[in-house]
């Protein structure tokens, strides 16, 4: 077998940086037919500093590997780290019917695959997750794809130990998933699910997240039960999801009824929600927020001493509530959102979302769904 300094020196003699990286990754093993998918990895990341992805593609031309992507929004198309908001994925899909998996995939696949769905999870009674999964590559799916799910407390970001496995199962060899993937032929779309998220394990209302990942044995991945330590943060929990292209979140809320509205000032807060400092820091965040309500609905948005009261611009524009929020330590600070909606508002579901950011990087956001009747 050749030592890890033999291959190095190959692919430095051979220029195999500067070329495709699947047909490096096909060169490498015809010289090397012996070589470990470790060797494999180390040579192409010592000798041309190849990001994860890069070398994915050249263990999937091998057979080793096939990329698989569940995108953080609409705008991710693979390539790491993404880029824009993160905790609204477009492939966990909350619902709360049951469609059968050859009725979601025409909800929710072909033409609507690129389309956003959501809805409340529903206190009290069995809801329904879908996700949608893509081969990146042109070569078929060999291994058998293990689908995890979770739901988690913001807090609980960087401590996997803590997440909760929807619908967990386990196989024969001890591995735990939620449901498995097979035959995903050369860059083939699915759709999953239903996902049946019990009752029973539904928490009570409140703010949560869902955290899904795909993968098998040959996958080149930072499992979360590798990536994560005592000390990591949630900054390195969006790490974490920008530089996996296999890796989803979403945010969610449980709610035991679905809030209606009409020409009031609701007396109790219409959504409620935390910002948190940074585990080891005091700095200033800013809130932001963008909504597709109403135009001329009221808005009036508190949190410790402040408050801010604005109509809704009638578009889906940024707007920045305030840049000048002093947050210690994993301080919490809550935030509460008050909505006033026009006499005349047109029946329908309205989305409003915010983003928690600091130093121009988004730590975190929430997404709320109104429906006026």
């Amino acid at each position: 077998m050749a030592t890890q300094t033999e291959i190095n020196q190959y692919i430095q003699t051979e220029n195999l940086c500067a070329q495709p990286a699947d047909q490096a990754g096909i060169a490498l093993r015809d010289q090397f037919p012996d070589i470990t998918v470790e060797q494999f990895v180390t040579g192409f990341q010592d000798t041309c500093n190849w990001d994860a992805r890069t070398i994915n593609v050249a263990l999937a031309a091998v057979e080793w590997h096939t990329p698989h992507l569940m995108r953080d929004n609409m705008d991710d198309h693979g390539l790491n780290p993404s880029t824009g908001t993160l905790y609204r994925s477009p492939d966990i899909i909350p619902q709360q019917q049951n469609y059968s998996t050859a009725e979601a995939e025409t909800r929710f696949g072909g033409s609507n695959w690129n389309k956003a769905y959501y809805n409340n999870i529903e206190y009290g009674q069995d809801n329904y997750i879908y996700l949608r999964v893509q081969n990146l590559s042109t070569l078929p799916e060999r291994a058998t794809l293990r689908v995890h799910l979770f739901w988690s407390r913001t807090s609980s970001f960087p401590n996997p130990s803590e997440w909760n496995p929807i619908n967990p199962q386990t196989d024969g060899n001890g591995n735990t998933y939620t449901t498995t993937v097979t035959g995903l032929g050369p860059e083939e779309k699915r759709v999953l699910g239903p996902i049946v998220w019990a009752k029973d394990d539904i928490p009570e209302e409140g703010h949560y997240c869902l955290i899904g990942y795909v993968e098998s044995d040959q996958d080149l991945f930072d499992r979360p039960e590798d990536y994560f330590t005592p000390d990591s943060t949630s900054e390195d929990f969006r790490f974490w999801v920008q530089d996996n292209d296999n890796v989803a979140w979403r945010n969610i809320n449980v709610v035991d009824y679905q809030p209606n509205v009409s020409g009031f000032a609701a007396p109790q807060p219409t959504y409620t929600f935390f910002m948190e400092g940074l585990p080891h820091s005091q700095d200033t965040h800013a809130l932001e927020m963008a909504t597709d309500l109403p135009s001329g609905s009221q808005l009036r948005i508190t949190y410790g001493q402040e408050e801010h009261n604005l109509k809704a611009p009638g578009n889906n524009n940024p707007i920045t509530i305030a840049d000048n929020i002093n947050l210690g330590p994993k301080q919490k600070l809550e935030v509460a959102v008050y909505v006033t909606m026009p006499p005349k508002a047109q029946p329908g579901m309205y989305l409003t979302g915010f983003a928690q950011k600091q130093a121009g990087n988004e730590l975190g956001g929430v997404s709320f769904l109104l429906r006026v009747s």
